[in-house]
């Protein structure tokens, strides 16, 4: 059985994250008319850049990819809302992860299509197998990460076998683990 190692950045990790590659931008002088965040990985990162940037306008795009921890669909699925107007704009089009690019790649083309100027992609982290080209990212990781905002996703979705490696690498204290566990027996959840 493969051996999967696993990140948890907490959300001063985060923060440093987003700091770094905000001042990539800055030193860059790239100017942002829009920010495009990927659902769901891209929403936290998505605001807290808009908010040091500067940036008020901030779009949702719905893209589905993995459906386990190191499960994943054949191809991502993109949903751009029809009202999204990025017309001649700078896009800084933002993920937690390039793990495989694809979604990136998929939003990029989408985003392109829709008459966007340019599309920067922007991501806390990357893994070293990504294929779509990041303009702005914090750190190059080869392991599962699991984000502050999907520690009970990642909970409900790790095989028995995996539990054991995942609370040991959820930087939260034992109480809120057990908490967040608690609650998602109390939700019916199968696990």
């Amino acid at each position: 059985m493969k051996q999967t190692k696993f990140f948890s950045p907490t959300l001063n990790d985060i923060y440093e994250a987003v700091l770094d590659i905000c001042a990539q931008i800055v030193e860059k002088g790239l100017s942002v008319d829009v920010i495009v965040g990927i659902s769901r990985g891209g929403l936290v990162p998505s605001r807290l850049f808009s908010d040091i940037l500067d940036v008020n306008q901030v779009e949702i795009v719905k893209a589905e990819y993995y459906t386990g921890i190191m499960e994943k669909a054949r191809k991502p699925v993109v949903s751009v809302p029809e009202d999204l107007n990025v017309k001649n704009m700078n896009v800084l089009l933002v993920d937690d992860v390039a793990d495989t690019g694809d979604t990136l790649i998929e939003v990029e083309k989408e985003l392109l299509k829709m008459g966007a100027a340019n599309v920067y992609k922007a991501t806390l982290y990357v893994k070293p197998w990504n294929k779509a080209k990041i303009d702005f990212y914090h750190r190059m990781v080869d392991a599962w990460i699991i984000f502050p905002w999907e520690i009970a996703e990642t909970i409900r979705v790790a095989k028995e076998s995996e539990r054991g490696e995942v609370y040991k690498a959820i930087r939260l204290p034992d109480r809120m683990i057990k908490k967040i566990c608690k609650l998602i027996k109390g939700k019916g959840s199968k696990n």
